[in-house]
Formats: structure tokens, sequence, C-alpha cells
């Protein structure tokens, strides 16, 4: 592959394409399974190439419960066996205070506030027989990141209880959301 290849890979670096305007036909299914875990494998090979990762999970979109890599013209069902992206890292500025925001970062490089947009809720991890409530955040066009262990600590950490319930909530840019545990 050509340097220009990896050059049209970093365009689309900070960018998403329209993919909730496509709506092509249906191709057939890739072998693409997304692990819980957010790790991508292809044709049964781990996808370790960061700028490729990036630039497909750019042209994911989810339809009901179904997931699709797509193009203006080639649409393409993924299995996904969770959710699709990982939050990664947490950067909480004005901690503790009412103008407290948090900011994530996920496995693929998207970066985020939670608020009204990008709301955080909880909900069990699918396939999994414990059926804890873990957080999870809205992405992007109904795309949702999984907390990862220790963002899932760090997120705990900013909870506060709710009297008399199993209610946490959590302020983050002028919203607060109520979670359950």
């Amino acid at each position: 592959m050509g340097s220009n290849f990896y050059q049209q890979i970093e365009a689309v670096s900070d960018s998403h394409p329209p993919v909730e305007l496509w709506d092509p036909p249906l191709s057939g299914e890739m072998d693409c399974l997304i692990k819980r875990d957010g790790s991508w494998w292809i044709d049964g090979s781990k996808l370790e190439n960061d700028r490729l990762l990036r630039l497909f999970s750019t042209v994911l979109k989810r339809e009901e419960n179904n997931y699709y890599l797509i193009t203006p013209v080639e649409k393409w069902q993924i299995q996904v066996e969770d959710l699709p992206f990982m939050v990664v890292e947490i950067e909480v500025t004005n901690k503790g205070t009412s103008e407290q925001s948090i900011n994530v970062r996920t496995n693929v490089g998207d970066r985020i506030t939670i608020d009204n947009e990008h709301p955080v809720n909880t909900s069990p991890i699918d396939g999994q027989q414990d059926k804890q409530l873990i957080p999870y955040v809205q992405i992007r066009s109904r795309l949702m990141a999984r907390f990862n262990r220790s963002t899932y600590l760090e997120i705990a950490d900013l909870l506060q209880a709710l009297p008399d319930t199993n209610q946490y909530s959590l302020l983050s840019a002028n919203t607060k959301f109520s979670l359950s545990f």
C-alpha cells in the first residue's frame, strides 16, 4: 500500500463521513468481529494497524441491533459482541465543582465530552452471565463505548449516591445523569 493510502487514512483521523446519510443495499456479511474488549478481528486475525482501525471505525454504522461497515455504494454486515468501542482514557476538569466536565477518549481515537449529546448510562454486558450494570457513553450516531476497567473505576469515584435508592448521579458539562448499579 502506497503512502497515498495512508495519507487518506490520516485525512479522516479527526472527521467522520456522513454514514447516517448513506443507505446502499446490503452487500453481504464480512468476517469482521469487534470483541467486547474493543479489539477488531478480520478473517480471524486481530487488526493491529491503528490507522486502519481508525478508518474502519469512521465508516461503522448501527441500524437496529446490527452493525455495518458502509460506504455510499457498499454495506457489509459485521458482528459486535457487546459495544463497538471502549473508553480508554478520562480527563476531568473542575473535579468536584458545579463546573465539572468529563472528557473521554475511545480505543479508536474518538474524543468527546459527556453531555446532553453524549449521555452516559448503564447496562449489562451482552452475553455475560453476570448481569452487573456497567457504564457506557454514546459516542456518535447511535454508537456506544463501554468503559474499560480503569475508566470504570475513575467514573465510580465521581459518582454521588442518591439517598434511599440504588441510583447515583454523575455531573458533566452542566448535565446531571442518574445511573443505576
